[in-house]
């Protein structure tokens, strides 16, 4: 079926990348497409560059700067296609994305949007960290949106238009999480597919708006709000749903300001994390993740990307030391909290067959917090240690 597919992107000061991005459209194999590009106020020579191009498919509409949101919600109200995909101005397509997404949504009548893989890459277009390839089962797509959040990225889904016209256009208050909240709306009461195929090229670069951990953190605090309510009232009444959202969004934060180096906040973040779910707040995994944050973006979940060690501690031990002058609020559990830290990078230097490091960790546990010297996870790391000690294998069973 030639269904026309329309191509939204917002351009916004995006002279740097919006010609290749455009090219990668043009290459299409897939013929039937329109490509409305949005320039939300640039200042620079994005106008331009577009007009150089001359394919009657593009379309240019200029507006006033409004935001990635409103200006993808401009394209889709002028939008004349059945489908439609959204292209950042920054990002790029394997040439043979829409025919390979058209015939996903076409094999699979059912859905009403479609997505696949994609590969991060860096601002000169090379490939860097792992790619991608995450699919749920239709079934559960909505349920795993929820409890592990948000892999896709825009430019890797396609969408039936009737659907969007039903629930509504993107919310343009949700910063930078404009997206999530769309696939979460569309997802409870619609069929995603996933395509286990590497189709897209997603740019990471110093101007990427996930790099500002305050405008971010402004749009999921407006998400979390929309979805739950406001963090108010006793905690305890609060149905489990609410409690584990507002727990992964103060885990968010901690994590995204410790990684945009703002100790402070991060601490602030990690004192209302720890309020509402102290449990988590003191997981190995948790921790884990903290002790990457100094990682670049594309590396922080691949768990066999080398830490910087020095990196790894400095930030981990700035972040305790901020926790430890709140002491009207976390005096009595820095201990706990202190074993958590101390455990997480113990684990991880025991997993890389760092063994000076992971001892000199768990000693740091045994003065700190000495009740986890009796926990499974400490055994299981002191046995990692053990075993690479005698034998230079480093094992990542369970124990």
């Amino acid at each position: 079926m030639n269904q026309l597919v329309t191509i939204v992107t917002p351009a916004y000061n995006a002279e740097v990348y919006i010609a290749q991005t455009i090219e990668s459209v043009i290459t299409q194999t897939y013929p039937h497409w329109e490509m409305i590009i949005v320039n939300d106020g640039s200042t620079d020579n994005t106008a331009n560059i577009i007009s150089q191009f001359k394919d009657p498919r593009l379309r240019y509409i200029y507006q006033e700067n409004r935001g990635l949101g409103e200006a993808r919600n401009t394209g889709i109200c002028v939008a004349r296609g059945e489908i439609l995909a959204f292209l950042d101005a920054d990002d790029l397509w394997d040439s043979k994305f829409l025919e390979k997404m058209v015939g996903l949504l076409n094999h699979h009548p059912e859905a009403v949007a479609g997505y696949c893989g994609f590969q991060y890459i860096n601002s000169q277009g090379r490939p860097v960290g792992n790619p991608s390839l995450q699919v749920a089962p239709p079934k559960i797509f909505h349920k795993t949106l929820i409890h592990e959040g948000n892999w896709l990225v825009p430019c890797a889904v396609v969408l039936r238009k009737w659907s969007v016209e039903e629930i509504g256009l993107f919310d343009g208050s949700l910063w930078g999480v404009e997206d999530t909240d769309m696939w979460i709306r569309l997802s409870a009461c619609h069929t995603f597919v996933g395509l286990s195929e590497i189709l897209v090229r997603y740019r990471i670069h110093d101007r990427n708006m996930s790099r500002d951990p305050e405008h971010m953190m402004t749009g999921s605090h407006r998400l979390v709000e929309k979805r739950h309510g406001p963090p108010t009232g006793d905690v305890l009444s609060w149905p489990e749903t609410k409690r584990l959202a507002y727990a992964d969004l103060y885990c968010y934060g901690t994590w995204s300001y410790l990684a945009a180096g703002n100790i402070s906040q991060s601490a602030a973040y990690f004192q209302q994390f720890f309020e509402i779910a102290p449990n988590m707040a003191l997981g190995m995994a948790v921790w884990r993740m903290l002790a990457r944050v100094h990682l670049p973006v594309e590396y922080r979940n691949d768990p066999t990307a080398p830490l910087n060690w020095e990196a790894a501690q400095r930030d981990i031990e700035n972040l305790l030391d901020e926790l430890d002058r709140r002491v009207v609020h976390l005096g009595k559990q820095m201990p706990r909290i202190k074993g958590s830290a101390f455990l997480a990078l113990a684990d991880e230097a025991a997993r890389a067959g760092e063994l000076k490091r992971a001892n000199s960790w768990l000693w740091h546990i045994a003065i700190s917090y000495p009740r986890l010297l009796f926990s499974r996870p400490y055994w299981g790391t002191l046995i990692r240690s053990i075993i690479y000690a005698k034998t230079g294998i480093i094992s990542n069973g369970l124990y």
